[in-house]
């Protein structure tokens, strides 16, 4: 007990230190972003005008810009040849594009007459389904009509689950194993 007696002041002093030193750092990050801010310069304020300054602005005279001499023209002794106009563009008309007509057989080939016996059996088929449909039903009506309920039978369970059952009823065989479970089971680090 001493030994630990002994160790409660030494942890004391480890936390403490450890605390200043975690302080340390994050007081020596606040000062390298506030460096960072420090470097870069500041926006220019803009000039704003004091208040009731009692007499406005002075005028700033505005002067007229010189005139300005339009530029001299040279005329030269010799005379360029004058090109001829350009011809007028020839444009060319285009004419709708045509449809291409493809001539197909009116009548059927032999496969579709096949196709079409097939579905014409298919609705003479699905014609008789509704009447098929209704004495189905009406047999299932009668059915119901006339059943009566049969009797449960008595479930018999085999020995060995009775055993078990009758186990678990008795307060003192659940603690039991209960208690077993955990003796009996490997350790929750193992699982």
């Amino acid at each position: 007990m001493k030994l630990n007696a002994g160790l409660d002041p030494i942890i004391a002093i480890i936390v403490g230190v450890g605390w200043f030193v975690v302080k340390a750092l994050m007081n020596r990050r606040q000062d390298a972003d506030s460096w960072d801010d420090a470097e870069r310069p500041a926006a220019p304020r803009p000039h704003l005008p004091e208040r009731n300054q009692g007499a406005p602005p002075p005028r700033i005279p505005q002067t007229a810009p010189p005139s300005l001499r339009p530029a001299p023209v040279i005329q030269s002794s010799e005379r360029r040849p004058t090109q001829p106009p350009a011809p007028a563009p020839l444009v060319r008309t285009i004419s709708p594009p045509r449809p291409i007509i493809i001539r197909q057989p009116e009548s059927p080939a032999t496969p579709d007459l096949a196709k079409l016996q097939q579905s014409r059996e298919s609705y003479a088929r699905a014609a008789g389904l509704q009447n098929a449909v209704a004495q189905r039903l009406t047999a299932i009506d009668q059915q119901t009509a006339r059943h009566k309920p049969a009797q449960p039978k008595a479930h018999i369970r085999p020995l060995a689950a009775a055993q078990i059952v009758r186990a678990f009823r008795n307060r003192t065989t659940t603690h039991q194993a209960f208690l077993a479970s955990f003796v009996l089971n490997p350790p929750k680090a193992l699982e």
